[in-house]
């Protein structure tokens, strides 16, 4: 509907806008909120077969798309020692991953770290002009 898709771009340009406080080298927010501009890594474990020469019965694995391609953000499938290529810190663990989808352009951060820091800024700074209302209960909006 319509109503979504004003909901969506706001929610498009929130985030940008975020992504772009964390990447400025001056803003602390990136440290408080955990940002990882690198990418994210959906990894899997499970040996995914294919049918080999036309029969049935003779299996190899094949690579798996973890996500399932339900996904908007553009990536590839990594297998085998090209996933620790990229993500090291799973070099430790026993059972590696088989295959992965990386997301390249991906971003993550805590989205409760983020909002506490805010919440702290806009608390602290009179300059952002902000009220907090508190024990307070909405119970309806008007549009």
């Amino acid at each position: 509907s319509r109503l979504q898709m004003e909901m969506l771009k706001f929610t498009d340009y929130a985030v940008k806008d975020m992504v772009k406080m964390m990447e400025d080298n001056k803003d602390p927010m990136a440290v408080a909120s955990g940002y990882n501009p690198n990418g994210s890594l959906s990894l899997s474990y499970d040996p995914v077969m294919e049918e080999k020469d036309d029969s049935p019965s003779e299996k190899k694995p094949a690579a798996a798309n973890p996500t399932r391609g339900k996904n908007l953000e553009p990536s590839k499938v990594l297998n085998g020692k090209d996933i620790s290529s990229e993500e090291p810190s799973i070099l430790h663990q026993e059972l590696q991953p088989t295959t992965c989808k990386y997301e390249y352009e991906a971003c993550a951060a805590s989205s409760g770290r983020f909002t506490q820091e805010l919440a702290e800024r806009c608390r602290s700074d009179p300059k952002l002009d902000v009220t907090f209302f508190y024990d307070t209960r909405v119970k309806g909006v008007t549009v």
